[in-house]
């Protein structure tokens, strides 16, 4: 008896099931893989973003500030831009002088030979910095030797000083163009003092500072006698591959006054303490 064979109908039949069932697999597995990557890309934007407000927040939680020294001027600039907040922000914190020898090892500073006498007794560094947060393109990036139609990615910097004071009558950005900080010495003579500067986050779209003086919330501060009560922090980062991936975070800190203020003063700026 002849088998009976498959028709072209059924054979085109099985095909298009075939093609069709495949196409829905692959469909899938595409799917899948662009919301893993696009949640990947997300998670990595919310810690790069949660890292630079842990960091100026952590500074500003020690901040150095004693009424009627004009050494330690808290100075704020509101500047809006048509694709975010350009704000720049200058104080003078506590820090550990102590170093840290495993970050020193790993900077290449020790190496791996033991310390010499001459180290061991060094002099402590300074206890007191001033730092300056603000936004600029990072001409040391990879990123800056390409070319962009708009504007270019912009990078958040911390650059840290050990002179402290400041004039009032220069702006944030022209100390930063500058790179010094011009401070008078017990001679009476002016003195450069360098400022060294680190980039603490990519891609960043906006950089808002808020201000509070207990009852309201201020874009700007330009009271040079008094530090505000509080201060908010509102970073936006935007992902690497322009796909319009951003993520925000905020967080708010209260000042802790350090000496010479009224006891109202002191008492307002208590709650908390630190950063929320």
């Amino acid at each position: 008896m002849k088998e009976r064979g498959f028709t072209l109908v059924e054979l085109m039949t099985a095909v298009t099931i075939l093609v069709i069932i495949s196409g829905t697999a692959y469909s899938a597995f595409h799917m899948a893989l662009r919301v893993y990557n696009r949640e990947t890309t997300r998670m990595i934007l919310i810690q790069n973003c949660r890292n630079a407000t842990n960091q100026i927040a952590d500074d500003l939680g020690n901040i150095y500030i004693v009424q009627g020294d004009t050494d330690l001027l808290f100075l704020a600039e509101d500047i809006p831009e048509d694709e975010g907040e350009h704000d720049t922000i200058t104080f003078v914190t506590l820090i550990d002088p102590r170093p840290d020898p495993f970050l020193a090892q790993l900077s290449g500073e020790l190496g791996t030979e033991e310390l010499t006498e001459e180290e061991t007794t060094q002099q402590p560094q300074p206890d007191l910095i001033r730092v300056f947060y603000y936004l600029k393109v990072d001409e040391q990036s990879e990123q800056s030797e390409f070319s962009y139609d708009e504007n270019p990615p912009l990078s958040l910097f911390r650059a840290t000083t050990t002179g402290l004071a400041l004039s009032e009558n220069e702006s944030i950005e022209e100390i930063i163009s500058r790179g010094t900080v011009i401070v008078t010495t017990a001679s009476g003579e002016e003195e450069e003092v360098p400022i060294e500067e680190v980039n603490i986050a990519d891609h960043v779209q906006s950089l808002d500072f808020k201000y509070s003086d207990g009852e309201e919330w201020y874009e700007s501060w330009d009271d040079t006698e008094s530090p505000p009560k509080a201060v908010q922090i509102i970073v936006t980062v935007a992902d690497e591959g322009g796909k319009g991936i951003t993520s925000t975070q905020s967080t708010m800190v209260y000042l802790t006054l350090t000496a010479n203020f009224s006891d109202e003063e002191q008492q307002a700026s208590m709650p908390g303490g630190g950063q929320q």
